[in-house]
């Protein structure tokens, strides 16, 4: 894919298996292409207040066992404290330039539009907001390479099962049901998830993968990683080899940092562009360096 990889950043398509990943300058040099790793953070961490700020659980009891009650909702609710502190995600953009079009055509002309701003790579408002006002980064990755590589890092360092792995599309909702429901315990229920993980497993979409509509801009996609062994404030970092194929720097990326960038993207032998911003053309991508 390397050698084609510009041509097909610029089609007005979608490529499912590519992954966006927009940073700030520092992070992008200091940690992604110096350290050769992604970090994977914690809920606490994230700008969205509903994940990073803990909502206390809701007990739903109707058994007249009090003692019963007590001890099975106790037992929920210590679940749902301590499981934001055993999940970290690394959070991408993807492309979703089908879907536009299909909505264009229910009532808007399609050569009104640029199909283009819906790549992964094109979202000014993720260039603004998480590349540092266009200074920053935006990193393509090789879906299927780096799920491949965050199991195997796992298997060699952690008590680690397959399905400790949750890799899916955020689902953007005002009224935020999955949310809730994630956070009720119902003390009457015999299959009511008892540990962590087992709420982890059956309400993933609700604690992980549900934002409200404001964010919908972002048409994010998250990988998420529970492990038992994780403590409170602990980050991930997690080497990514070969899943890193393409590094996008900002319009206003400050040039004189560029041959150092150069040096870094030359010893991992990958493409390396920068991105404009076109008044009539829309968003342009060229080569820096031609591998």
């Amino acid at each position: 894919m390397n050698d084609d990889l510009l041509k097909i950043l610029l089609e007005q398509n979608d490529y499912n298996n590519l992954l966006y990943h927009y940073t700030s300058f520092k992070t992008g040099v200091e940690g992604i292409l110096s350290q050769r790793k992604l970090k994977f953070s914690s809920l606490s961490r994230t700008n969205d207040p509903f994940e990073s700020m803990r909502s206390y659980p809701i007990t739903v009891w109707t058994n007249e066992n009090e003692k019963d009650w007590i001890s099975k909702s106790s037992t929920g609710i210590e679940a749902i404290k301590i499981l934001y502190d055993k999940i970290r995600i690394a959070c991408f953009c993807k492309d979703n330039v089908i879907n536009v079009i299909k909505e264009k055509h229910q009532g808007y002309n399609i050569n009104d539009f640029n199909p283009i701003y819906y790549r992964g790579w094109a979202k000014l408002r993720m260039w603004i907001q998480y590349a540092e006002s266009n200074n920053g980064f935006c990193f393509i990755f090789d879906k299927d390479k780096l799920l491949i590589k965050i199991e195997q890092y796992l298997k060699d360092t952690f008590d680690f099962a397959k399905e400790d792995i949750l890799i899916d599309d955020i689902n953007y909702d005002d009224n935020l049901l999955d949310y809730l429901d994630a956070n009720i315990v119902n003390a009457d229920k015999k299959d009511d998830p008892k540990t962590g993980k087992e709420r982890i497993i059956k309400y993933a979409r609700g604690y992980i993968f549900t934002k409200i509509r404001d964010f919908i801009h972002e048409q994010e996609i998250r990988i998420a990683i529970y492990l038992d062994q994780f403590t409170r404030g602990e980050e991930l970092y997690i080497p990514y080899c070969d899943s890193l194929i393409g590094v996008i720097i900002g319009c206003k990326f400050p040039h004189v940092y560029l041959p150092s960038v150069e040096g870094l993207v030359n010893r991992l032998s990958i493409k390396l562009f920068e991105i404009d911003w076109d008044a009539h053309l829309g968003p342009q991508l060229s080569n820096i360096r031609k591998k």
